[in-house]
């Protein structure tokens, strides 16, 4: 509809230029996570922030910033463990050899012990020399089989750094994971509170809800104050029903039902225009009292025929004109019925006393 009232939107501004670099903020900080849950080289922003403003633009590089040292410390950390199995594997392949070596001279010892066994039974060598070859061979072979055990020790520390590796990365991953699940979450309450801010400042420009003129402006000052639930303003609708709320007693209200024809007389005019016709579109369900009076009444709404319509062609007819309604009951008219003006109840955006 036509702007009609505009309100100081700087509040509402305000605001919302907060809760959107919130959210360009936090939405920068999501492509970063999903780079780093992705394994990604880079951060990848989406299509409708690869032209960004300034602000937008230092929030990018600073998660470009954080993005590059959380990868060059995982690169540093991984190295570190890389080297260690590398000192790890190369300790292997010495004790390897190693171990090659004592084996081989172990089975050598164990050759020479045979052949002086044979030689000690036929009388040609000394138990002395048996024995020297008894600890020689033992002690090869003790020692070969104690780098078994350093080689096994080894491969071990290697397995368990390996594990070390994957723990750690499985720990960033979590981590990032974590911090993702809480960004998104975070960006859709922050996208709900943008909408509210929206609305708010869409509010501040007061728009006709139909074709009218407007009636009854009741602020006229820049940088007035405006009260919640006060009236602003009164829009009468062209070209729709023009409906006629009347206070019927308690004692008529038996009397009254939907339909019935109605006859209107609008008392601000002089007594030479004519009466017009309605109908008994709404009665309310329960009563009210006069705050000012103390008088109960029901309400009526009676709508203007499309003949009595006519009848009221070339009248300047206004929100809140009294006016006269005579219900037809059938055997008599009820005469008690003045009063509240002229309103829309069906296109009436403004709120009233």
């Amino acid at each position: 509809g036509q702007p009609l009232v505009k309100l100081d939107e700087t509040q509402s501004l305000a605001q919302l230029e907060i809760v959107n670099s919130q959210f360009t903020a936090l939405r920068v900080r999501e492509a970063r996570l999903i780079a780093e849950r992705d394994g990604l080289d880079s951060v990848v922003y989406p299509a409708d922030l690869t032209d960004p403003d300034a602000k937008t633009r230092q929030e990018q590089d600073a998660q470009r910033g954080i993005f590059a040292a959380r990868q060059a410390t995982r690169q540093v950390r991984d190295e570190v463990l890389e080297q260690r199995i590398e000192q790890l594997r190369s300790r292997v392949g010495g004790i390897e050899a190693l171990k090659a070596s004592k084996q081989s001279l172990a089975v050598s010892y164990a050759e020479e012990l045979e052949d002086a066994r044979a030689l000690l039974s036929q009388g040609f060598s000394d138990k002395n020399r048996l024995r020297e070859l008894e600890r020689a061979h033992a002690t090869h072979t003790g020692e070969a089989a104690d780098l078994v055990a350093q080689i096994s020790g080894a491969q071990i520390q290697i397995g368990e750094t390996r594990l070390e590796m994957i723990r750690l990365e499985r720990e960033f991953q979590n981590e990032v994971v974590g911090e993702l699940a809480e960004t998104q979450t975070t960006l859709a309450d922050i996208e709900e509170r943008i909408k509210a801010v929206r609305d708010v400042d869409a509010r501040t420009t007061i728009r006709s809800p139909v074709d009218g003129v407007v009636n009854g402006l009741q602020f006229h000052t820049i940088g007035g104050v405006i009260s919640p639930g006060i009236r602003i303003l009164d829009v009468v609708p062209q070209n729709d029903d023009l409906i006629v709320e009347a206070r019927v007693s308690p004692n008529d209200i038996d009397r009254v039902a939907l339909n019935q024809e109605a006859t209107i007389r609008f008392s601000a005019f002089d007594r030479s225009v004519p009466t017009t016709f309605g109908r008994v579109a709404h009665l309310s369900a329960d009563s009210f009292v006069d705050e000012a009076t103390g008088v109960q009444y029901y309400t009526a709404k009676i709508e203007v025929t499309d003949e009595g319509l006519k009848d009221l062609e070339g009248l300047q007819l206004i929100p809140g004109m009294p006016a006269e309604v005579f219900i037809s009951t059938g055997s008599r008219t009820l005469l008690e019925y003045l009063f509240k003006p002229l309103s829309n109840a069906l296109a009436r955006s403004f709120i009233e006393d």
